[in-house]
Formats: C-alpha cells, sequence, structure tokens
C-alpha cells in the first residue's frame, strides 16, 4: 500500500505514518499532475478538502497511468481522530492481500449525485465514477433452483437465460445488494469481496469501538469515536453485517443512510431492520443503542470504547453465506430466552411440513439456502429441514402442490431449540421403487395421493413404474 499525501496536512498525521507517506503540492480539486504511480497494492490519497467528484478525478488520472481505478482510496483526515484514520489505514494494508482488480469489462462508471458542480462541469459530463460489477461465479452459482438475485435486483439487473443467471450491465447501478444477499457466495465482486469484508470487519471490530457502515457515493460527517466502514451502496448492507460487527468486538454499530439520494430504494427496510435489532437487544438484557440508524449528519452521537460482547467466541463465522445469519442471532436469542420477538424484516423464516405433504421434491429443488433438502436414505424417502439456513424467503410456498391442504407453512420468527439443532427430519415415508429398472420415484404418500385424485381413473402401473418405463409422467 501507498499512502500520497497533500502538504498542507502532512504534519497532522501521526508520525510513524508521516515516516511511511509521500508529501505531495497539494492536488485535492483536480488530481492533475500527480507523480508516476506504483502500479501494484492500492494507492491512498489523504486530502485536505472535500470538493465534487474527487474520487472520480483521482481515479481518472490513475486510468492514465494504467492502475486499476478500484486500487484508489480518499480520506479526508480532519473527518476522523487520529487513531481511528491509523486504523483504517492499517486496515487497508491488511485488505490489500485480498484484493485482485477486476477485467475492465468487470467494472463500470456511475454518475454520482453532486451537491455542486463546478462552471465547466456545468456544461459537460461530470467524470464517472468506476465502481465494480457483479460476476456470477458459474461453477458456485445455483442459478435455476435460486434465483434470488433475479427476485431481489432493486432495477432487475439480473435474468435467467438458458438456464444461467446473467447480468445486464446496462441496468446495474452496483450497488451489491445481490453479493451480500447470495446464500452460495457466488458473486465476484473486488473491493467488497466476501474475503476482503470479512477480514475487513474482523479487523476494525478488534478496537472495540464502534463501526459505522456508510456509502461510498455520499460525503462522510465529520466523527468522533466511530471507524467508518465504506459499502458501495446502503443496499449492500445486511442484518448479519451488523451483528457480525458486534460479534467480532465492536462497541456498537450504526449506518449512516444516503437518504433520498440512494436509487436503490433499501433505506426504509434497512431502518426498520435495525428497529427490529433494537427490540432484540432490549429483550436480551442489553442496550438498543447497540444498534443505530442516522439519517442525518446532526443525529450522529460520539462513540465510545467499549468491552466486547462475546469475548473468546468462534471468530471464523462469516457474514456471508448460508446460515451466517442465525449463528449471529442465536446468543442473543439465548440471553431473550421467552422474550423472543417476531421477525418481521429479519431474514430467518420458519417452516412446518404438514400431514398432506407428499414428499414430492418441489419444496427442497427450489430452496436458495437448502434449508429444505429431501434424500433416499435406506429405503425412506425423507424431507430435512434446517431452521438456521431458512431465509424466510417464501420461495417454497408458491410451488408446493399441496400447499391449499396445509402442506407447507411459513412463519417469521425464531425457535431457538430448532436453531441449535442440526437439520431434522420434517416428513418421511417408504420410498417407491421402480418395477423395471429400479430407480425410487415416488413416496408411499403421493401414491396414495395419486390414488386419491385420479379415483376410477388410477392404473396401478402408476405405483409401480416410474415414468420414463411407463413412457409418460404423471
Amino acid at each position: 500500500m501507498h499512502v500520497f499525501v497533500c502538504e498542507q496536512i502532512f504534519s497532522t498525521l501521526p508520525s510513524h505514518w508521516q515516516e511511511r507517506a509521500t508529501s505531495l503540492p497539494h492536488f485535492c480539486d483536480t488530481f492533475h499532475k500527480l507523480p508516476a504511480l506504483p502500479k501494484k497494492g492500492f494507492l491512498v490519497f489523504l486530502v485536505c478538502s472535500d470538493t465534487p467528484n474527487q474520487l472520480a478525478k483521482a481515479q481518472k488520472e490513475a486510468q492514465k497511468q494504467n492502475i486499476s481505478p478500484l486500487q484508489i482510496h480518499i480520506f479526508l483526515p480532519s473527518k476522523f481522530p487520529p487513531k481511528v484514520l491509523s486504523y483504517v489505514l492499517e486496515d487497508l494494508e491488511k485488505r490489500e492481500t485480498h484484493f485482485t482488480p477486476p477485467a475492465p469489462s468487470e467494472q463500470k462508471g456511475h454518475y454520482l449525485p453532486q451537491k455542486r458542480l463546478s462552471r465547466r462541469e456545468l456544461f459537460s459530463l461530470p467524470t464517472p465514477t468506476i465502481f465494480p460489477l457483479p460476476v456470477v461465479e458459474r461453477e458456485l452459482c445455483r442459478s435455476v433452483h435460486c434465483g434470488l438475485c433475479i427476485t431481489n435486483c432493486p432495477h432487475g439487473a439480473f435474468s435467467l437465460e438458458d438456464g444461467e443467471v446473467f447480468l445486464h450491465r446496462e441496468k446495474c447501478t452496483s450497488c451489491g445488494h445481490c453479493v451480500s444477499l447470495c446464500p452460495q457466495q457466488a458473486i465476484r465482486f473486488p473491493r467488497w469481496s466476501y474475503t476482503e469484508v470479512f477480514s475487513s470487519l474482523k479487523n476494525l471490530a478488534s478496537h472495540h469501538r464502534g463501526i459505522l457502515f456508510h456509502c461510498l457515493r455520499t460525503s462522510l460527517p465529520a466523527l468522533k469515536g466511530w471507524i467508518p466502514f465504506a459499502v458501495p451502496c446502503q443496499a449492500f448492507l445486511t442484518p448479519s453485517l451488523l451483528l457480525a460487527a458486534l460479534y467480532y468486538g465492536a462497541s456498537q454499530v450504526g449506518i449512516y443512510s444516503c437518504g433520498a439520494d440512494c436509487p436503490n430504494e433499501k433505506g426504509e427496510l434497512l431502518k426498520a431492520q435495525v428497529g427490529e435489532l433494537q427490540n432484540l437487544a432490549e429483550k436480551a438484557g442489553l442496550s438498543p443503542s447497540l444498534f443505530q440508524y442516522f439519517s442525518s449528519p446532526g443525529e450522529i452521537p460520539p462513540s465510545t470504547k467499549g468491552e466486547p460482547l462475546f469475548q473468546g467466541e468462534e471468530e471464523s463465522l462469516s457474514p456471508f453465506g448460508k446460515g451466517s445469519f442465525a449463528k449471529f442471532l442465536l446468543p442473543y436469542l439465548e440471553r431473550a430466552k421467552e422474550e423472543t420477538p417476531p421477525l418481521t424484516t429479519l431474514p430467518l423464516g420458519l417452516v412446518e411440513i404438514g400431514e398432506s405433504c407428499t414428499l414430492c421434491g418441489t419444496c427442497a429443488t427450489v430452496c436458495p439456502p437448502e434449508a429444505l433438502v429431501q434424500k433416499e436414505i435406506q429405503g425412506r424417502r425423507q424431507l430435512f429441514y434446517d431452521h438456521s439456513l431458512c431465509l424466510g424467503c417464501n420461495t417454497c410456498l408458491p410451488v408446493c402442490p399441496e400447499r391449499q391442504q396445509g402442506a407447507i407453512q411459513l412463519r417469521l420468527e425464531a425457535d431457538l431449540a430448532l436453531l441449535k439443532q442440526k437439520a431434522q427430519v420434517a416428513r418421511e415415508s417408504d420410498a417407491v421403487y421402480c418395477e423395471r429398472c429400479g430407480k425410487p420415484f415416488a413416496s408411499s404418500h403421493m401414491v396414495e395421493r395419486i390414488k386419491e385424485l385420479l379415483g376410477d381413473n388410477y392404473q396401478s402401473s402408476m405405483g409401480r413404474l416410474c415414468s420414463d418405463c411407463r413412457g409418460f409422467s404423471f
């Protein structure tokens, strides 16, 4: 990592960073006439003033030297205490080991909202700020069996084509919502990859101060005690990330919203989720101020250093992927015991399988996080359910052919006993094997249900032969 600092503020840096930083003549407005820059590693610019489109201008100058624009980081030291600035720079130094610059085709320029423009920019397009584009890892993606990125993208940037998830880059705003939502961790997103965010969050939280998540696209106010954590958009944030920060040692966690400037319309949902987490913390005998949502700079109080809530806990838990939210939620539920409130906006559901389930397996086929899995074990067809993996996404309900008969129900709530257990058998019956080829093709419950539905039209071969051996399906 290489640090460049405006000569006007060089003397304000901590002494150990003065030894490492390169002082440059004032460059903070335009970034013109920068010296030859190193090609590898993060390039950090410490500036004396906050000017419009600053990151975009720095990226443009870096690109002239064939440097990836995503290697550029800009900070205004006057907004943080020196100690917090040191924390941020030390973290970037560790974080760059996980960073791989994307190909030019895997990034996109965005025109960010501006509070004020220069005279020149009034008569021309402002310089776009470069963000990464999400890249789907085909070997990890469950595509037709998941589709959470398709159904949840705020701008409909994903579609399913020829059985694979396809990104329409012209619609993508690089908000990263799909990245943090993907249960398979199947989306590559440099600067905010799974390993980068995981590593950085642990590093910064270990200082036991408040972590303030903020959008990189909006100007950050002066902070007292908070450690800033930039994300591509507030849509990137999930309850798992908020809980993870506290789990790793932060004294509290906050979100500084970009408000009406956000094009991804996730602010109200995040605010509601923070409210539910505050309620949960109170039920657990903890301070609701552990979780904060700020809509304006004047709302942000100082944050102080505090003792970690979960000292000595397992540090390898990732805030991403299957079951992440339930793992971080469990300590709060254990403290709350019988006081667990309903979870109306948080990503955890409780599925119940009724007696009318025929074990057709459709729900297991479409379940994005694989909370429902069907297996054939020693002549028995078994449907397993893992409450800790369930997102409450409602994907399983519409596809169930016996839903109206009560075969499956979903409630947005947590069951402490079930969360502590591994996957449990929710429904089972004898497997029915084809008399000709020997393959299992149904359950005894399904055969009985078909008999009931068809009545006199039922043929005995339907319960003895698979659809391939009978020549048609039912």
